[in-house]
């Protein structure tokens, strides 16, 4: 990671999670819904992760205000607003906007162990 932020490409996986999170917990929903009461040791690599991954983007949003919550909506789930548009649409300057996304980013990352900060 840099001094300024994460890598574009750990940044973009992140993203690309945060944009089809809700499309994976329904995911898993459906496929546990399916599974039974069959034990952990069934579950597929591919179904671990995302389970890891929505896990961790939950515990991270679920330290934030409702603030955090609406700009990741408006920005990843809605994708009505770019992150400028967002802020003024929650009340806050670009840069605040563009400093709280990118914390959130960070956090998801390290919650994933990704990097280290």
């Amino acid at each position: 990671m840099s001094e300024k932020g994460l890598t574009p490409r750990v940044r973009g996986f992140i993203e690309w999670q945060l944009e089809h999170y809700h499309e994976e917990r329904r995911q898993l929903t459906a496929w546990q819904a399916a599974r039974g009461n069959l034990p952990p040791e069934h579950t597929t690599p591919y179904m671990a992760q995302t389970i890891r991954v929505c896990d961790a983007i939950r515990r991270v949003l679920d330290h934030h205000d409702g603030t955090d919550r609406r700009l990741i909506r408006l920005l990843y789930w809605d994708r009505s607003h770019n992150v400028t548009g967002a802020g003024l649409e929650v009340g806050l300057s670009k840069s605040q906007a563009y400093n709280r996304v990118n914390r959130m980013l960070k956090e998801i990352a390290q919650e994933l162990g990704y990097v280290c900060l």
